[in-house]
């Protein structure tokens, strides 16, 4: 084997990995907002000893991600307090892509290669965090392109219906920016799906990966859907029986 020249390697090396540095950069952001860190740290700083008794989460595995964090500029570490950077603060507004690319779509990413061959079916996603990613993402594209056009008709809708709406999250935030609509959501029906077998992953499989994420507690920062069914806003249901109700009583 020929001598390596080192300098030249080296240099080599840091352009080579620099994918796998973001790789793993961007799989920590989504586990700072997954793993409900961020939100604890937004207001104020907080101990790393405070912060993991309150999420229950291991004070030594916390501590070597917000080491990792502290790296790369994203949170402070000083006296055993942590604390968001400027850098930091500034990702919230962009946590919805994390939700959806790494949340939704990491596990696919990395079941290309398993799925490139003949009849091996499509690589799977974790639709609830597709689900409510895609929404947030929508603020910033859907939502303003539906009121520039709702705002260009010369008859403004009484009622706005949602098909295909998945989990619905869409319409209701839509109806927060138009209160005086009433709305109206419907999804295909789909059977339910048997339970999986009993098995033990493989530590790390996307399999393991949606286990977990099923098992997540109650207090997690991601919105569980409604029955895919059909999705309806308390409020759409309540206005629309009113109007019916009302031109009822002025035809009769």
């Amino acid at each position: 084997m020929s001598k390596i020249d080192t300098v030249t390697f080296e240099g080599g090396l840091i352009e080579a990995i620099e994918p796998i540095r973001q790789f793993a950069l961007a799989t920590a952001i989504f586990h700072l907002f997954e793993a409900g860190i961020y939100d604890r740290i937004d207001d104020a700083p907080s101990s790393v000893a405070e912060l993991a008794s309150a999420l229950g989460h291991d004070r030594a595995k916390l501590q070597g991600l917000l080491s990792y964090l502290r790296n790369e500029e994203l949170v402070t570490l000083s006296d055993g307090e942590v604390a968001l950077t400027r850098r930091g603060r500034s990702l919230a507004k962009y946590r919805a892509w994390y939700t959806m690319l790494i949340g939704g779509y990491g596990q696919t990413f990395l079941a290309i290669g398993d799925h490139l061959g003949v009849g091996s079916g499509g690589a799977s996603r974790d639709i609830v965090h597709v689900g409510v990613g895609s929404c947030g993402i929508s603020r910033y594209d859907a939502f303003p392109l539906t009121k520039e056009l709702i705002d260009k008709m010369r008859r403004k809708p009484e009622v706005v219906c949602d098909l295909g709406c998945g989990n619905g999250m869409y319409l209701v935030e839509f109806a927060a920016t138009s209160p005086d609509c009433g709305r109206s959501a419907s999804s295909p029906a789909r059977p339910a799906a048997p339970p999986p077998a009993a098995s033990s992953p493989r530590p790390g499989s996307a399999t393991g990966s949606r286990s977990s994420a099923t098992a997540r507690s109650s207090s997690s920062p991601i919105r569980r859907p409604p029955s895919p069914t059909s999705t309806c806003s308390a409020s759409c249901c309540t206005r629309s029986s009113a109007r019916r109700e009302s031109a009822g009583s002025s035809t009769s």
